[in-house]
């Protein structure tokens, strides 16, 4: 018995012997392959300029006294520390106090809804009559808005918080305004119609409109809360101390976080919850002022938001430049962006403003900003990757998560990534800089613009390629971000910020001459060296006087001129300046 035994024991061992030598073999070509493919592609990106090598984008050291992280508390207020997701700071809850003071000074509407014009649909109304209107004459529309402003006032939105920002308390509201509405027939969407959309009124301010009886309907309006301009500077007045800090840091033409910058992965992130709330902070301060008739206090708000997204540019080199930063000076340049918007409608801002906003504006090249985080995200991916061993790898891709337990690694492939070949590393490391590249092939730096048709179809490729789980992409799918949506609103806010350049410049011109100009050629070089082409197709932008204004604007995402058409959102419609 003992004989068979023993034979059955050295079978088995035969076959562990075999097996293991097959994934030895196994891995070892698929090692070999993997590195060889990834050689070769590099290669041929490295042939056409591409800097594949990570110590190129090693920023070099700058001095202690011109370094924005070496300000007074400028690192400990803007660089994350803490375990994952912790981005809190003394500023963070400096400004939290002052956000919660401003609230308790809200003022709520005592009524839900306000009814604000009773309408009689009429086909014989005599237009001698008062408040007649047309259903589809532009008058009709304007009187609609006249409506609305006597209930809410001259007001500006802030930054989302659910209440608007008013000079003086809005007065009791009027009486409903009776009108007549000539025409055979109309519904109560039609009526909607004359009146500003939802979209266009500050805040939570809501209009309907509602039968009342055969041909007649009711206009109601719900009025948004709001807090006076001169109670939102003395709730934030705690945070002045702090504000003028970072005032001083922003001075320092640079900004280098120290870190090691030989692992991509470890290098300090910015606080990106703190450059929020000082944006927002600033931004509701430059429009309590502008309210307050007080332009140059606003500018002074307003340049400073513009000087803190420096510390996202990673100056002076540039590198490294992540997508995340890249994305968070996107959003914060959309709201300095609306708060000269509202100074312009106000007509508040003046020459020195206007001169000193086009300045900045001038330097706002997020295009640039966005296609450098692509290539740095994509070297530093394929940097990690390849010097990373792959028991280590889960760690890396976790993004300072906190740690797991060992089944929720084992359920997480964790533990299978760190048995897999290093060849199918080399494999994810051609998707991940083939898809990078991809993504940048519908933009044109030299011209500054965006082929968005060509931009779509390169970036399904990128979707199509990412949708089909494999050992092969496995880590793509986890480091590629949603390249569509970061280049759609990159796109969308420097066409918002090269609209502010040339809307300062026609502010200018009509307070030098009264009006507004024919075409904006007439701007050059007086009020405007150069003018800003349409980023999509390299057009001019779109522009016409009308009869107290101007309309402003880009063909959009879908290329297609809609005469003005406000768009739906990014993709659809003309991306038009908010000049109302």
């Amino acid at each position: 018995m003992d004989k068979p035994r023993h034979t059955l024991a050295k079978r088995c061992l035969f076959v562990v012997a075999c097996l293991a030598t097959l994934i030895a073999v196994a891995y070892t070509e698929e090692n070999l392959r993997g590195r060889a493919a990834w050689r070769k592609y590099r290669s041929e990106l490295v042939a056409k300029g591409v800097v594949m090598d990570w110590s190129a984008n090693v920023p070099p050291p700058v001095p202690d006294d011109q370094n924005f992280f070496k300000a007074p508390k400028m690192s400990d207020w803007f660089i994350k520390k803490g375990p994952a997701g912790s981005f809190t700071s003394e500023l963070s809850g400096i400004l939290a106090g002052t956000q919660r003071a401003s609230s308790k000074a809200v003022h709520t509407s005592p009524t839900n809804t306000i009814v604000i014009a009773e309408i009689t649909v009429s086909s014989n109304a005599k237009t001698d009559a008062g408040h007649v209107w047309h259903l589809d004459s532009p008058t009709a529309r304007d009187e609609a808005r006249k409506c609305v402003d006597k209930v809410i006032g001259t007001t500006l939105e802030g930054a989302g918080f659910g209440y608007s920002f008013v000079a003086q308390p809005p007065p009791p509201p009027p009486q409903a305004v009776q009108i007549t509405l000539q025409a055979q027939a109309a519904t109560s969407e039609q009526i909607k119609q004359l009146f500003p959309s939802n979209s266009a009124l500050p805040n939570v301010s809501r209009v309907r409109v509602e039968e009342a009886g055969s041909n007649s309907f009711r206009v109601l309006l719900s009025p948004p809360s709001y807090i006076t301009a001169a109670d939102y500077v003395a709730a934030t007045e705690a945070a002045v101390g702090a504000l003028d800090l970072i005032r001083e840091a922003a001075k320092r033409p640079f900004a280098r976080m120290d870190g090691d910058y030989e692992i991509p992965f470890q290098i300090g992130i910015p606080n990106f919850v703190a450059v929020r709330m000082v944006s927002q902070t600033l931004m509701q301060r430059a429009e309590s002022f502008l309210l307050l008739g007080e332009p140059e206090k606003a500018w002074r708000e307003l340049a400073l938001i513009h000087d803190v997204c420096r510390m996202l540019e990673a100056r002076p080199s540039g590198k490294p430049m992540t997508l995340v930063s890249a994305m968070i000076r996107v959003a914060v340049t959309g709201l300095y962006c609306s708060a000269v918007a509202d100074g312009l409608r106000l007509h508040v801002w003046q020459e020195p403003q206007l001169k000193a906003i086009q300045s900045q504006l001038e330097e706002d090249k997020l295009l640039p900003l966005v296609v450098a985080a692509v290539e740095c995200e994509r070297v530093s991916i394929c940097h990690t990757i390849e010097s990373t061993k792959p028991g280590k790898m889960a760690d890396i891709f976790a993004f300072g998560a906190p740690k797991r337990s060992l089944w929720q690694r084992i359920k997480g492939g964790d533990v299978l990534m760190s048995l897999v070949p290093k060849g199918w590393f080399y494999q994810n490391m051609i998707v991940c800089a083939r898809l990078d590249q991809t993504a940048l092939e519908g933009i044109d730096l030299s011209r500054g613009t965006i082929a968005p048709e060509a931009s779509d179809k390169l970036l399904k490729e990128v979707m199509r390629a990412l949708s089909s789980p494999s050992p092969y992409n496995y880590l793509a799918r986890i480091a590629i971000p949603n390249f569509t949506k970061a280049i759609q609103t990159t796109s969308r806010n420097q066409t918002t910020a090269n609209e502010a350049l040339i809307a300062c410049a026609l502010e200018r011109y009509r307070l030098a001459e009264g009006r507004y100009p024919e075409n904006v050629g007439e701007l050059a070089p007086r009020f405007l060296d150069k003018l800003a082409a349409d980023m999509v197709g390299g057009q001019p932008l779109k522009y016409r006087r009308t009869q107290d204004s101007f309309v402003l604007y880009s063909v959009g995402w879908n290329e297609k001129d809609e005469n003005g058409l406000l768009a739906k959102d990014v993709t659809q419609g003309d991306w038009v300046w908010d000049a109302r």
